[in-house]
């Protein structure tokens, strides 16, 4: 905010701090400025995890594997919870119904009743069983 003298080869971007931070910046020039890192949320998303994005205590997106940013500023707070796929369970502090509704290239559940054993393998060739009592 404020008025500021620029040349004319000088290119000058303005960002909308209420929405996320865009993606065709490389990001890991702007991390070097003491400033940038200050004033954005950084999300680091690795191999086998997905990151549920709450904007303002709502969920707003999920993140597949990468490095995101979300500005910090008053007009949203946003916070994130990262998902553990190499993990057969569920992590009880996720909210169940959430990954549920999420498409199956992420996640699938299953119940196993009570008489039954569990299964499971993932994409990368790891398998699970657990016998339920």
């Amino acid at each position: 905010q404020g008025v500021y003298w620029v040349t004319p080869w000088t290119e000058v971007r303005i960002y909308d701090m209420s929405l996320a931070f865009p993606t065709d910046v490389n990001v890991d020039v702007l991390r070097l400025n003491k400033g940038f890192e200050s004033k954005t949320l950084m999300i680091e998303v690795a191999e086998n995890q997905l990151a549920f994005v709450y904007k303002d205590k709502v969920y707003h997106r999920l993140l597949t594997p990468g490095k995101f940013f979300f500005w910090k500023n008053e007009i949203n707070e946003y916070t994130y919870q990262i998902a553990d796929l190499s993990k057969i369970e569920i992590e009880p502090a996720l909210d169940k119904k959430l990954i549920a509704n999420l498409s199956s290239t992420y996640a699938r559940m299953y119940k196993v009743e009570s008489s039954k054993n569990g299964y499971a393998t993932n994409q990368h060739g790891d398998s699970w069983s657990r016998d339920i009592d």
